[in-house]
């Protein structure tokens, strides 16, 4: 993992300081979002998946911070706003 925990709404935020622009959370149900997955993915597996993932996210049961990614790979993982500023592009508006 990276070096912080961050919780959606604090991505969010830094979202809108490397975009310049208003970025928001919008918290949903674990029905609501695989009802928004289900008009994006075609893969029943994929929708249940995904929206499992999502439940487990919001409950914090990923925010361990630990040590195993620079371990592994010999370097510090990449920042949020590292990575926000790299891909900023592939956020933009079309």
């Amino acid at each position: 993992t990276g070096s912080k925990s961050l919780d959606c709404q604090q991505i969010a935020e830094e979202m809108s300081r490397t975009f310049g622009r208003k970025i928001r959370y919008v918290q949903n149900s674990h029905e609501e979002f695989k009802h928004i997955l289900a008009n994006t993915l075609n893969n029943q597996w994929e929708i249940e998946a995904t929206s499992q993932w999502y439940e487990e996210i919001a409950k914090g049961v990923y925010s361990k911070i630990s040590h195993e990614s620079y371990n592994i790979l010999g370097k510090n993982p990449t920042s949020l706003e590292e990575f926000l500023s790299t891909h900023q592009a592939a956020f933009s508006l079309r």
